[in-house]
């Protein structure tokens, strides 16, 4: 112990400790401004630029041009070709892409499929309203808000499942139309979401719900990304 003492009181040792802590402080690896500038050294993949110029509007722009298609595509495969995407491409080879895409795309205003829709969702967010849970706190955002949710997931999830069984038993519902109808449930759907997102674009901008928001100063990205936590 008093080895120790007089080995921290030593003004040599002192002189030896001040000079390593000078020589790492001024070492440019260790800089915290040279780390933070280098996305993948960060370990911050997230910045940058990315491998292809231009990603923050190409990439969401072919994103939701092609996602919306291939669903189509994917649904008229395995319910009309038997899943066969050979004779898709084949089928696409002669009379074009263009044409299949108008002949196999199921109609989007079905007052049926709408009725499914809004009903479900109406249901849902009543659900989600007030059936009762814990109070949850999400982790604190960056701009010092803290989400609060009602932890009532298993809850609903169960009223959810009896509701069903019960509307099919006493047949109020039908729940083989929703096959039926998939394919206009997924065109509906498409057209939902854009209009959807458009609507909380502008919400962003004019009314936000908290500090937790902001532009990416890029349209398509606020588009695709979303203005808000």
């Amino acid at each position: 112990q008093p080895r120790m003492s007089q080995g921290l009181e030593d003004p040599s040792s002192e002189r030896r400790l001040t000079t390593i802590t000078m020589a790492k402080s001024n070492d440019p690896s260790t800089t915290p401004s040279k780390l933070s500038s280098n996305p993948i050294s960060s370990g911050d993949w997230s910045g940058g630029d990315g491998l292809l110029p231009g990603r923050d509007t190409l990439g969401p722009l072919f994103l939701m041009g092609v996602t919306p298609v291939f669903a189509i595509l994917f649904w008229y495969t395995c319910t009309a070709l038997d899943g066969n995407f050979l004779t898709l491409a084949q089928l696409m080879q002669k009379d074009g892409v263009w044409n299949v895409l108008k002949t196999i795309w199921p109609s989007p205003w079905d007052g049926e499929v709408w009725q499914m829709i809004g009903s479900f969702m109406i249901f849902q967010l009543l659900l989600q309203k007030y059936v009762p849970g814990k109070r949850f706190e999400a982790t604190l955002t960056p701009k010092g808000n803290t989400p609060v949710y009602t932890a009532n997931g298993f809850q609903v999830y169960v009223i959810n499942l009896i509701t069903f069984l019960t509307l099919t038993y006493f047949e109020i519902i039908t729940p083989y139309r929703v096959y039926d109808k998939f394919g206009n449930i997924l065109s509906s759907m498409n057209i939902f979401a854009l209009i959807f997102c458009a609507m909380l674009l502008v919400k962003g901008h004019i009314a936000p719900s908290s500090t937790d928001s902001g532009t990416n100063n890029n349209i398509v990205m606020d588009y695709y990304w979303g203005m808000e936590l």
